[in-house]
């Protein structure tokens, strides 16, 4: 009863809730989605911070009908079909679907389409709805696991900065909002995604650190934002505060990823996998793989330190992080994907 009210709730209340990257204010996910995207953070190293924005889109999957399937999809050796609506908001704009398994990003299969894409762009007209089809096949997991899905769509994946001298930030473009859904495997998948690194070391924050997580609020008590929320931060090593540099005469360039802080209503997840993105394709960025399990120690600054070859960076446009946590119980937890705002990326 309780999911049919949320239900409802998001049906009618399309456009009226701002979306945060991490977080759709007010809702609680196992819905179709309705959320505006949101402006990035000043800082374009830190995860994007709500804001209200005009447009935005309302999306799910429609087929099969979530409250009869409990919102979880089931795998028994057969690819996986279903019809993913995306309802447009009252001005044009450009969507991105994409689909991640327990944090694995998963090419899919649109239509009749005969090669499957890791993200499905299309542009839609004011109030433009479409009905997508589409199919796939896991690459993780074993007999009996229950798996988090998300499908995540992206405002404007086509948009680059190419002067970044004149605009130095994406604004909303690049921008995220999702749909968690689970998957349980009654086969084991075939062919199994392994190139998974583990690495992260933990230490006490600075006093830097904290006070860039000490906000204000309206009665004028200082909080604390790492009490109740996760962050995460990406950088280059020695340009906190600028955009990414390539020196075409560098081999290697050095990074940086920390994350500290807990979930207020379920401190338990501290795991988290990470993967990086230049212009929007995955690239193997930790020690030949292309994702880093990263686990967040209470209380400490959870730091990972890594080298890219410049050849991966040179005649891209932007870079960017995206972080799945990893839940014990998806069918009680299934929080929600986190990504880091859209930086260019400059050759000197």
């Amino acid at each position: 009863m309780l999911k049919m009210i949320c239900f409802l709730i998001v049906c009618v209340a399309i456009l009226l809730t701002a979306c945060n990257n991490s977080v759709c204010e007010g809702n609680t996910g196992k819905k179709t989605e309705s959320c505006e995207p949101h402006t990035e953070s000043d800082n374009p190293h830190m995860e994007q911070e709500p804001q209200e924005v005009r447009g935005g889109i309302n999306h799910g999957v429609i087929d099969p009908y979530p409250l009869d399937v409990d919102f979880t999809l089931v795998y028994d050796g057969t690819p996986i079909v279903l019809t993913y609506m995306l309802h447009n908001g009252e001005r044009e704009d450009e969507w991105g679907l994409s689909l991640f398994i327990n944090g694995v990003q998963h090419p899919f299969y649109v239509g009749d389409f005969i090669e499957s894409t890791p993200m499905y762009v299309a542009s839609y007209e004011a109030d433009e709805k479409k009905e997508v089809d589409i199919s796939f096949i896991p690459k993780i997991g074993s007999i009996g696991d229950v798996l988090s899905v998300s499908f995540v769509v992206m405002l404007n994946p086509s948009f680059v900065i190419l002067d970044s001298e004149e605009f130095r930030s994406f604004g909303n473009n690049h921008a995220i909002t999702q749909m968690p859904w689970n998957l349980f495997l009654e086969k084991e998948p075939a062919v199994q995604v392994n190139d998974i690194f583990t690495g992260g070391n933990n230490e006490l924050p600075s006093e830097n650190f904290l006070e860039r997580y000490v906000v204000e609020t309206e009665n004028g008590i200082l909080e604390n934002m790492l009490d109740t929320s996760v962050h995460f931060e990406f950088y280059q090593d020695g340009f906190w505060e600028t955009d990414i540099f390539v020196n075409k005469d560098d081999n290697t360039l050095a990074f940086t990823i920390k994350a500290a802080g807990q979930f207020g209503e379920s401190p338990e997840i501290n795991a988290f996998r990470i993967s990086l993105y230049t212009d929007h394709q995955l690239i193997n960025a930790f020690d030949g793989n292309r994702y880093l399990d990263m686990t967040i120690e209470e209380g400490m600054v959870t730091s990972f330190d890594f080298e890219l070859e410049s050849h991966l960076l040179l005649d891209k446009n932007h870079i960017y992080i995206i972080v799945t946590p990893l839940a014990d119980d998806v069918a009680i937890h299934n929080p929600p994907i986190v990504k880091t705002a859209s930086m260019p990326i400059v050759t000197i």
